[in-house]
């Protein structure tokens, strides 16, 4: 199931590349995530840090609390296509994700395992981080990446989610807690991610 916001402008070969990770990696899903070019010049390095996947993509549970859920500072800006450029021509690189929007291909049944997009009903009109709920979910039990390049870009179009006031009223992680223990209990062969 492809989840592609409707502001975003891909390559010709992203979506086949997409399918391809999935079916080879057995993941929840995979991601592309689009760069924003007008900031092509804006260069952040403390942002830049990329941790990749040096083997097949694995099950992680991701707390949304620093030092891993940091991860999302890499789909700041430009941050990714700037990473990008340092790949030789033709060589893609999996990396590990906080989560990952916009452009997204998700296991149908696996998705359908962690309940799909059934708690969008509970979300006020004006919400954001469906996606980061249920990938959490999916990470716990099968894991998800992303890759790069990404191919895929921003159009930098205003943005629809925001209320009246120009904010959102709700965040779809206030359900994380809920969630895992319907549908993603630890399990001990979780690869739980952890720092000193």
């Amino acid at each position: 199931m492809l989840y592609l916001d409707d502001d975003i402008y891909t390559e010709y070969w992203v979506i086949e590349k997409l399918l391809q990770v999935l079916q080879s990696e057995q993941c929840g899903f995979v991601g592309a995530f689009p760069a924003g070019l007008s900031h092509r010049d804006d260069l952040r390095p403390q942002q830049q840090i990329v941790e990749y996947w040096e083997g097949p993509v694995q099950p992680e549970a991701i707390d949304p609390t620093p030092p891993h859920w940091e991860r999302w500072q890499l789909h700041r800006a430009a941050n990714l296509y700037h990473v990008s450029q340092s790949l030789k021509p033709g060589e893609f690189r999996l990396y590990k994700v906080a989560w990952i929007a916009s452009c997204i291909i998700y296991n149908r049944t696996k998705l359908l395992e962690v309940g799909g997009f059934s708690f969008w009903p509970r979300l006020p009109r004006y919400h954001i981080g469906e996606e980061v709920l249920i990938q959490n979910l999916l990470m716990r039990r099968w894991g998800g990446c992303a890759f790069m390049p990404s191919g895929t870009y921003y159009s930098e179009a205003p943005s629809t989610v925001l209320n009246e006031a120009g904010t959102v009223d709700d965040h779809a992680l206030d359900l994380l807690a809920e969630m895992i223990e319907r549908y993603a209990p630890e399990r001990p062969e979780m690869q739980t991610v952890t720092y000193e």
